[in-house]
């Protein structure tokens, strides 16, 4: 678990998904080994650890948000603007904007 926990995290900014993840393992035996000890999935996990860079692309960059979802590998902003909204309850845009005001003070 802990390789795939690091791999996953070394290599945020690629195209990430279960199976190119699991090509070289026994998939069905990883994948329920993963969820029963961390208490998630693997693309739970690959889509947690983008949408933390995200927010820390978003604080720390002035990159668009369009820019961002590329870096991340997303689809197009449309699905990344959705699955952090998704996650935070925030759009990434309304997040930039709360945490500029909250630093500037």
């Amino acid at each position: 678990m802990a390789l795939t926990v690091y791999y996953v995290d070394s290599h945020r900014y690629k195209k990430l998904s279960r199976q190119s993840i699991l090509q070289n393992l026994n998939a069905v035996y990883t994948t329920k080994l993963f969820q029963k000890e961390l208490g998630f999935s693997i693309n739970y996990y690959i889509q947690h650890v983008k949408l933390t860079e995200a927010k820390h692309l978003l604080l720390q960059t002035n990159m668009s948000v369009t820019e961002i979802a590329h870096k991340l590998q997303f689809y197009d902003k449309s699905a990344f603007s959705k699955a952090f909204k998704k996650k935070f309850a925030i759009s990434p845009s309304k997040y930039r904007e709360l945490n500029k005001i909250v630093k500037d003070h």
